[in-house]
C-alpha cells in the first residue's frame, strides 16, 4: 500500500512550495500532491515522503529538482482569447488611450504566467488587427515558472480546441493546419519573446519588464499565499508605468491587496490602473460601487461631505411621491451621485417606512453608514438585510468588514466564514445581488483573503 502524505508533513511541503514559489496547495488537493510527490521520487530514486523532502531541501540539485516539481504542479488549461470582454476592453479602451498619449509609439506588455503561450499570442493577434500600430515598436514580454509550458509556448503548436475562439480570418491569416494541429507563423511569434521567471522569488529586472503599459497576469495569484501575493502586486506595481493598465482573471481581486491601483468596470469586466500615487485610504473594502438594484450603470459616491448619521430621523413629506420603490430607489442613486446624501437617506429611509422588507433600500443605508463609519448602524442595516433575505451574500462580508473595523475579530470571523459557506454552494461564474455586477468567484476569492488578514 502506498504511504501516505501526514498532515505534519502536508504542511511541511505546503511552506516550503511558498517559500520557493508563492504557490498555496491547499489541503483539500493532498491526494493530488501526493500522486506528484510520487511521480519525481521514483526519478530522485527516494523511498518516502519524508526523505523527498529532506532532498528538496539540502541536496546539491535541489534547485534543478523543484523546477522539475514546479514543472508537474503548475500545469494549467488555456485556450486563445480566453475572457472575450477583457479583449474588448483593451480594444475599445486601453489601446485608444494608449495611441493617444505614448508619442515615442512604443507598447510594452507583459504576460506573467504565461502558460503554453496562448495569451501572449493572443495578445499578439489582437495588436495585429490595429492598422494605427503597424509602425510601433511592440515589445510582448511572456514568462512562466513551468518549463515544460515554455517549450510548448516557444513551439508555437496547438489543438483544434487551443484556437475554437480564433476568430476565422485571424486563423487562416496566421496559422497553418497540419493534420489536426495548428502551427502559429512566423510573423506572430516574432512578436513574443519567452522567458523563465519565478514571481515568487526571482527579481524583476529581465528585459521587457519595466515602463509596461499593460501586464496581463491572469489566473495565477489565486495560487499564492496572502503575503507572497502583496509581494508580488507591489512588484508589478513598480514595472507598470503610471496610468498603465494591469489585467487579472475573474475570478481575483486587489481588494485588501495593493492601493496603487483604481478599478475600470466594464458592462462584463473590470481592469486595473494604475495610480499616478498611491492612494491613502485603507484596503478594507472591496470594489463595489454603489448602484440601483435593477439598474446596469454604477455611480460611485463621494461621501466626504456626507451627514454623520444616515438613519437619523427625517421628515417624511420632504420629498415627492417618486411612484414604485425601484424608480424611489433610482433617484435616490442619483442624488447621491450629486452628493445630496441627506435626500438620499431620506428616500431610502421612506421606501423601508412603507416596506420593511425591501432589501434595497437597507442595502443603501448600510453602505452609506458604512462608508462614513457609522458602523453600529450599518450593522443594524446589513442584520436587517440578511433578516430579509439570508442569500444576500454581500451582506456577510460587510458585516465582516464592520466587525474587523471595530476591532471584534471573533464577530468578524464568523461573518466572513458565513459568506464562505454560502458561496461554496454556488457557481462561480453566477452574478450576485447588490454586487453591482460581482460573480460568486469573485466574491469568494475577495472574503478568503479578508479571513486571511484577520489577526
Amino acid at each position: 500500500m502506498d504511504e501516505r502524505l501526514s498532515e505534519d508533513l502536508f504542511k511541511q511541503f505546503q511552506n516550503f512550495l511558498v517559500e520557493e514559489s508563492g504557490l498555496y496547495v491547499n489541503f483539500d488537493r493532498v491526494e493530488n500532491l501526493e500522486e506528484k510527490l510520487r511521480e519525481r521520487m521514483k526519478v530522485c530514486e527516494v523511498k518516502t515522503f519524508a526523505d523527498y523532502y529532506h532532498y528538496l531541501r539540502f541536496n546539491p540539485r535541489a534547485r534543478l529538482e523543484l523546477k522539475s516539481l514546479l514543472d508537474i504542479i503548475t500545469i494549467g488549461e488555456t485556450y486563445f482569447f480566453r475572457n472575450e470582454p477583457q479583449f474588448e476592453a483593451l480594444g475599445g479602451y486601453v489601446l485608444p488611450r494608449i495611441l493617444e498619449t505614448n508619442t515615442d509609439h512604443k507598447l510594452r506588455i507583459w504576460c506573467a504566467g504565461c502558460s503554453t503561450g496562448e495569451e501572449a499570442y493572443s495578445l499578439a493577434l489582437f495588436l495585429k488587427t490595429i492598422p494605427e500600430l503597424a509602425s510601433w515598436d511592440i515589445s510582448i514580454l511572456a514568462t512562466d515558472v513551468n518549463r515544460n509550458s515554455l517549450k510548448v509556448a516557444a513551439e508555437g503548436i496547438y489543438g483544434a480546441r487551443s484556437v475554437n475562439l480564433v476568430p476565422a480570418n485571424l486563423l487562416h491569416l496566421y496559422f497553418t493546419q497540419k493534420g489536426r494541429k495548428y502551427w502559429i507563423s512566423p510573423s506572430i511569434k516574432n512578436m513574443v519573446h519567452f522567458e523563465y521567471h519565478n514571481l515568487a522569488r526571482d527579481s524583476y529586472t529581465l528585459n521587457g519588464m519595466r515602463n509596461l503599459d499593460i501586464l496581463f497576469c491572469r489566473n495565477v495569484t489565486i495560487y499564492f499565499d496572502i503575503n507572497t501575493l502583496k509581494r508580488v502586486i507591489a512588484q508589478f506595481a513598480d514595472c507598470i508605468k503610471p496610468d498603465g493598465y494591469f489585467f487579472i482573471g475573474h475570478a481575483e481581486t486587489l481588494w485588501n491587496i495593493s492601493n496603487a491601483f483604481t478599478p475600470i468596470e466594464f458592462p462584463k469586466t473590470f481592469i486595473y490602473q494604475k495610480l499616478s500615487e498611491p492612494s491613502i485610504g485603507d484596503l478594507t473594502a472591496p470594489h463595489i460601487p454603489l448602484s440601483s438594484f435593477n439598474n446596469e450603470e454604477s455611480m460611485t459616491l463621494n461621501l466626504e461631505d456626507a451627514p454623520q448619521n444616515a438613519n437619523q430621523p427625517i421628515n417624511s413629506s420632504a420629498s415627492p411621491d417618486l411612484g414604485t420603490h425601484e424608480d424611489k430607489l433610482e433617484k435616490a442613486y442619483e442624488l447621491a451621485g450629486q452628493e445630496n446624501y441627506t435626500q438620499a437617506c431620506q428616500i431610502a429611509k421612506e421606501i423601508i417606512n412603507k416596506d420593511n422588507l425591501y432589501a434595497p433600500a437597507y442595502y443603501l443605508l448600510g453602505v452609506l453608514n458604512e462608508k462614513m463609519g457609522n458602523h453600529k448602524e450599518a450593522i443594524d442595516d446589513f442584520q436587517r438585510l440578511l433578516y430579509i433575505d439570508e442569500k444576500l451574500s454581500v451582506g456577510y462580508l460587510h458585516l465582516g468588514n464592520l466587525y474587523r473595523a471595530i476591532g471584534n475579530q471573533q464577530k468578524a470571523r464568523k461573518e466572513y466564514l458565513n459568506c464562505l459557506k454560502f458561496l461554496e454552494k454556488i457557481d462561480e461564474n453566477e452574478v450576485m445581488q447588490l454586487s453591482n455586477g460581482m460573480t460568486a468567484g469573485v466574491l469568494y476569492q475577495a472574503v478568503h483573503r479578508a479571513l486571511e488578514t484577520l489577526e
